[in-house]
C-alpha cells in the first residue's frame, strides 16, 4: 500500500499493484532493519538536497525530486510492514493536517 497518490500507471507501464509488489519484494529480500537504515539515509539525502534548493541553487530541484521519490518508496516499504492496512498512518496524516490547518487559521 502506497501512502501517496500515484497515477494508475507509471511512465514504464507499471501499475500501482506492480509498484507495491516491487516494494514488498524489496522488504522480503533485505528485511525491515536494512530498509529502516535505507529510509534514514534517504531522509538525510532529502534534507541535504532541500538545503541546496533553499540556497537557491537552480540545479538542486532535480535532486529534491529524486530524493522525494526515494523517501516515498522507502516509506511505502516500511509502512507495509509496520502498518499493513495503512489505517494508522492515514489517521496520523489526518491528525497532522488538522493541526497544520489549526496553525494556519491561528496566524
Amino acid at each position: 500500500m502506497m501512502f501517496v497518490e500515484l497515477s494508475d500507471v507509471d511512465s514504464l507501464g507499471r501499475s500501482v499493484d506492480e509498484r507495491e509488489r516491487i516494494c514488498r519484494e524489496a522488504i522480503t529480500k533485505w528485511g525491515l532493519n536494512e530498509q529502516l537504515a535505507q529510509l534514514s539515509e534517504e531522509c538525510c539525502e532529502l534534507g541535504a538536497a532541500a538545503n541546496q534548493l533553499r540556497r537557491d541553487r537552480k540545479w538542486a530541484r532535480e535532486g529534491v525530486i529524486e530524493e522525494i521519490a526515494d523517501v516515498v518508496i522507502m516509506c511505502a516499504q516500511v509502512g507495509m510492514v509496520i502498518d499493513p492496512t495503512g489505517k494508522d498512518v492515514e489517521q496520523a496524516i489526518k491528525q497532522k493536517l488538522a493541526r497544520l490547518e489549526g496553525k494556519l487559521r491561528a496566524t
